[in-house]
């Protein structure tokens, strides 16, 4: 998401306190993972094919879900929310 998001690997690896070819590495083992290619450089810019974009909405969707369950979790734990369970039938 952070590649998409500088549209550089130097950047994201900047970003991340990565090494740019650690980045590019773990680049190429989600490519191999998803099966897809997932971005091309086209003219030196940084471009998503249409599986890379695809498996980028799917990320931020998952990411939402997290921030939601995390904001869930925080208001629980500040009694906030939740409900009480009879563990006894």
């Amino acid at each position: 998401m952070t590649l998409v998001q500088t549209g550089s690997i130097s950047e994201t690896a900047r970003q991340l306190h990565l090494t740019q070819p650690t980045v590019s590495i773990q680049l190429k083992k989600l490519q191999e993972t998803v099966g897809q290619t997932l971005y091309i450089f086209k003219q030196q810019k940084f471009v998503l094919t249409e599986a890379g974009n695809a498996l980028y909405l799917s990320c931020q969707r998952i990411f939402a879900c997290l921030d939601e369950f995390n904001a869930q979790l925080t208001d629980i734990k500040a009694g906030h929310s939740g409900h009480l369970k009879n563990c006894y039938g």
